[in-house]
């Protein structure tokens, strides 16, 4: 995959929650190889996705990575422009715990 893909399905993903009005959101990326740069999770994503989320009504996103992965110390915070609490989580039953809180 390559970034414009990835820009793809970041928009895809934007537009299902938009359509569904989705309050929260799991990405389970325990098997996903593709890492993209800074530039599709920073600022890129801030100013076109995140929009999008705010949008729909996004409440909280959660990230699943493998066991043992490092979080980003902005665990369950809200990002810039963001209304929403991004949580990293390398445990499914604390993710879920936290989507449910």
């Amino acid at each position: 995959m390559i970034a414009p893909h990835s820009q793809g399905i970041l928009y895809l993903l934007a537009g299902y929650a938009l359509q569904k009005k989705a309050i929260k959101i799991f990405i389970d990326a325990r098997k996903f190889l593709f890492h993209p740069g800074d530039e599709l999770v920073g600022p890129w994503r801030t100013k076109n996705i995140s929009p999008l989320y705010n949008e729909a009504g996004v409440k909280k996103f959660a990230f699943l990575y493998p066991a043992g992965s490092p979080t980003p110390p902005t665990n369950g915070q809200n990002m810039p422009d963001e209304k929403f609490l991004t949580g990293f989580f390398s445990s499914e039953s604390e993710l879920r715990r936290w989507l449910s809180s």
